[in-house]
């Protein structure tokens, strides 16, 4: 499970290194319509175990996420509705529970998103562009990738919150350099536990401050766009999702 054992119990969570320096989140102005997210989403993810899985929404024109499976398989999570935030972030509510939240993280187009289910333990790599997973190589990871984090402040006046621009810039050795509003990172993907059925690359981090952190990042059904997260694995303080910065990068030309 993602979700850690707490030591001690605390009323604010410290945002990691790359989730502490940019803005806030706009507070539900500047989003698009909701017509706009309307249609079927799929893509590669993580469940709660860190297993890889395949994340599938129906959306419809009201913002009520109609259809959420996982490997296929319904979630009972659903009718699900969300608030859209500000331009480029929308918070869900599932069934069941004030507690049971989760994001969705969109690119400029609004065809490909992050989706987060904070409930759950699952996220994904989402696009409009089909139902199956295609094949993937390490060289689709290889390139410029540029986006925003995202952090969950569940006592902020929004509940995530947005960061400053992140780059991601990865070489053909896999080796990556990229910037945040702390400064210049660097760090290399691990090609040994690259999966080609879903797009799954992970590594470690040197971040500008602070401890070593892990990266793990899905490429989209169209590999133009990545989902994932920095985190310290190691030295869990709060758990998920706030020792989590979710990643929505988006490929550059």
């Amino acid at each position: 499970m993602k979700r850690f054992t707490l030591v001690i119990m605390v009323l604010m969570a410290l945002p990691l290194a790359f989730a502490c320096g940019g803005g806030g989140g706009g507070g539900g102005t500047g989003g698009p319509a909701l017509t706009a997210f309307e249609g079927d989403w799929f893509g590669p993810g993580e469940d709660d175990g860190f297993g890889l899985t395949d994340i599938f929404l129906s959306i419809n024109d009201s913002g009520t996420i109609t259809i959420y499976e996982q490997d296929g398989a319904g979630t009972g999570l659903t009718p699900a509705t969300f608030v859209v935030e500000d331009a480029s972030s929308a918070l869900i509510t599932f069934p069941g529970g004030a507690d049971r939240e989760g994001g969705l993280f969109w690119d400029d187009t609004v065809t490909h998103m992050l989706f987060v289910d904070t409930w759950s333990g699952y996220i994904g790599a989402l696009d409009k562009s089909t139902d199956v997973l295609p094949s993937y190589a390490t060289t689709d990871a290889v390139g410029t990738w540029s986006g925003y984090a995202y952090y969950f402040d569940a006592l902020g006046s929004v509940d995530w919150e947005k960061d400053s621009p992140v780059t991601l810039t990865i070489a053909a050795d896999l080796t990556f350099t990229g910037t945040s509003p702390d400064g210049p990172f660097t760090g290399t993907m691990n090609a040994a536990i690259f999966n080609s059925s879903y797009g799954h690359i992970a590594g470690t981090v040197t971040p500008p401050v602070g401890p070593e952190l892990v990266t793990s990042m899905y490429l989209s059904p169209d590999k133009t766009f990545a989902a994932g997260y920095f985190v310290y694995l190691e030295t869990p303080v709060y758990g998920w999702p706030w020792d989590y910065s979710f990643l929505a990068l988006t490929k550059q030309p």
